[in-house]
Formats: structure tokens, sequence, C-alpha cells
């Protein structure tokens, strides 16, 4: 979670790394700082990337994986959050308790 955290603000800040470099290339002499700077698009252009790299993720992670939900429970007085698992270990789980399933299939567009 955290690296991709990481991965957004990194593309966030893109623009503006490739802004600056754009600048120290240049050297321009004083006119430059008296110059308007595009923060404007700068900041936009960083929220384009990021909103597309989460269409990105959201179309393509976990791609057709298939499994069975298994819905939160209580085993042995803790609470069990609820998660996909393959169908193997899910007929293998379902053997030995009572807990409901129901087959789901996770991730991209179908």
């Amino acid at each position: 979670m955290i690296s991709r955290i990481l991965f957004d603000g990194l593309l966030f800040l893109l623009p503006f790394a490739l802004y600056l470099a754009y600048l120290r290339l240049r050297q321009q002499d004083e006119e430059t700082s008296s110059k308007q700077h595009p923060w404007t698009a700068l900041f936009v252009s960083g929220l384009v990337l990021v909103a597309a790299s989460f269409v990105f993720w959201g179309l393509l992670e976990n791609r057709n994986q298939r499994g069975v939900y298994i819905p939160p429970h209580l085993e042995d007085g803790r609470l069990v959050p609820g998660r996909v698992v393959p169908e193997e270990e899910a007929a293998s789980r379902s053997a030995g308790g009572t807990v409901e399933t129901d087959r789901v299939e996770t991730g991209g567009v179908q």
C-alpha cells in the first residue's frame, strides 16, 4: 500500500520535475525570474496522471482472478474478515466448517 502511495506521489510530481529540468536546461538570464510559471497547468497535469493511474490499476489489477468469497465470520471468538480464496482452498475449508460461501469473479472489465 505504501509503495502505491509513493508511486502516485511521484507520478503527481513528474510534471513539476520535468518543468524544473526544462528551466535548468534553458539557462536564461534574469528574464526567467520575472516570468510567470504555469503552476496551475502543472498541478492539473499531475492530477490527470494520478487519475489515469487509478483507471489503469483498476482495470488491470487482479484481472481474471476467480475464487470463492468467504464473508466475515467468527472463528474461536475472533472476527475473521471476508476475503476471496481459490476454489480448491474453499472446498477444503468448507468440508471442516459451516462457513457460507459465494462464487465471485473479481477484477477487470468483463
